[in-house]
């Protein structure tokens, strides 16, 4: 995960809990490999995958 990526996780997960909610952490893993274009998404439509 960039440093951009981590920064923005724990920003978001202060937001959730400076709301009140309990953070699940087993949700919200420290990986990502996205990027955030539909030819790279394990789901997308342009994969091949998904059928």
């Amino acid at each position: 995960m960039s440093g951009e990526a981590r920064a923005t996780r724990e920003r978001t997960l202060a937001a959730i809990a400076a709301a009140g909610y309990t953070v699940g952490e087993e949700l919200w893993p420290d990986l990502a490999n996205c990027s955030q274009c539909h030819a790279g998404c394990t789901d997308s439509p342009n994969s091949g995958k998904r059928q």
